[in-house]
């Protein structure tokens, strides 16, 4: 059987990566500018400025020196700006200038790997007619130690153990290896700059993402050899509420709903996500579903995926948010249908193929077969090492008929 792809992605005018970015940014060092009574300009808080970036920096005697690059268009005030002295304030908080013994008096709190500032209402700003009342820098720990090696721990927030395997496309051929260890309370800057990238790829096209302003570099840690940054957002007052945090399933089911379906509208814009699961889907200040956490997504115009190559990471994402809700559904919703496969049904089949089967696929008992035996539909297994990509596909196709409904879609 041949399988032929086309797909219709919505363009936009080239983005610079992250890295590009960086590179363009002149080698000037000193300390920053202090918090002053009165509201700083730009050029009071930035050492450097080149066209449209704006480089922001600790002082360098901080505990964890730190350099931001920021779009000026994310602090111009006439476009719906974030207030400059507040990424200031953050930014010395995450570098350890301003000892945690004072982040209360100062709206900062830590989540997870995450300082968050809450904005004050009157500092409150709109982008794309979404309300931002909060700055949130991601890959930051606040104990302040050098980064170790992140070591899986089933607790409340940490149900989903990373996958030991991980899929990859090089030059048309699937390679399947261990997966790279990641630091504990820190992100990698290659990360970073995928997310930051995607972010604002995804918020460009009007989808429910946090609003990406920008992209930081710890100057003095490394983890493996490899640099360390940060993400810097502007997000919704309700943005550390997931939909992980839902307890009772009569509260929960329309979420979850809305949240496959947030996924099918992420996929018909080219964007993959890789590992979605209700810890990444959040709720906006409307209480409308969000998406976060693109460390590791894929987009077709920007990272020269191919139609082939889109189809299974689309695969990878159909295979990881069914399995991931279920488990979900085990732990903790009150009322939820005893049967996952009546939970799915309720969920997943009604948010991402609007309650019906596609074409001729039996959508419902692909997921029967999914939730049976998961590992079945594991990509990042050994005998798929070094099957080409055409190949790969076949496979799948004939293996699910979830992962056939995905590629007939292309």
């Amino acid at each position: 059987m041949g399988l032929s792809f086309q797909t219709t992605i919505p363009k936009l005018d080239p983005i610079a990566p992250a890295s590009e970015l960086s590179r363009s940014i002149p080698p000037l060092y000193g300390n920053g500018a202090q918090a002053s009574p009165h509201r700083p300009s730009i050029s009071d808080l930035a050492l450097s400025s080149v066209g449209g970036l704006v480089v922001m920096r600790s002082r360098l005697d901080a505990p964890r020196p730190l350099e931001l690059i920021l779009r000026r268009s994310a602090l111009v005030e006439n476009h719906g700006a974030a207030p400059h002295d507040k990424v200031r304030l953050l930014l010395d908080a995450c570098s350890g200038s301003i000892p945690r013994r004072h982040w209360k008096k100062l709206s900062i709190h830590p989540e997870g790997r995450s300082l968050i500032l809450a904005l004050p209402e009157s500092e409150w700003f709109e982008r794309h007619g979404v309300v931002l009342t909060a700055l949130r820098v991601k890959g930051v720990t606040d104990h302040g130690k050098a980064p170790s090696t992140k070591v899986y721990q089933k607790s409340q927030h940490s149900r989903f153990r990373p996958s030991a395997r991980k899929l990859s496309i090089v030059d048309g051929v699937a390679q399947v290896a261990s997966a790279p260890a990641q630091p504990t309370g820190y992100v990698l800057k290659d990360d970073a700059s995928n997310e930051f990238v995607v972010a604002r790829h995804a918020f460009r096209l009007s989808l429910p993402v946090p609003y990406p302003i920008a992209l930081g570099t710890f100057l003095d840690r490394s983890f493996q050899g490899q640099p360390l940054g940060v993400v810097m957002y502007a997000v919704p007052e309700l943005d550390n509420l997931r939909l992980i945090d839902a307890t009772r399933y009569s509260i929960a089911r329309p979420a979850i709903t809305s949240a496959c379906a947030l996924l099918r509208r992420f996929h018909e814009a080219g964007i993959c996500h890789w590992n979605p699961h209700h810890g990444n889907f959040y709720f906006s200040h409307d209480m409308e579903i969000g998406l976060c956490d693109f460390e590791d997504s894929r987009v077709v115009n920007l990272h020269g995926v191919s139609n082939q190559e889109f189809a299974l990471y689309r695969c990878r994402d159909i295979r990881a948010l069914p399995i991931n809700l279920t488990k979900h559904h085990a732990y903790s919703l009150q009322g939820a249908p005893n049967n996952p496969l009546t939970f799915l049904e309720q969920t997943f089949m009604q948010g991402y193929f609007g309650g019906r089967n596609s074409g001729t696929h039996n959508i419902r008992q692909a997921i029967s077969e999914a939730v049976a035996d998961p590992d079945s539909m594991e990509l990042a297994s050994d005998d798929n090492h070094g099957r080409s990509l055409t190949n790969l596909l076949n496979r799948l196709y004939n293996r699910s008929a979830l992962f056939a409904a995905i590629i007939d879609s292309l």
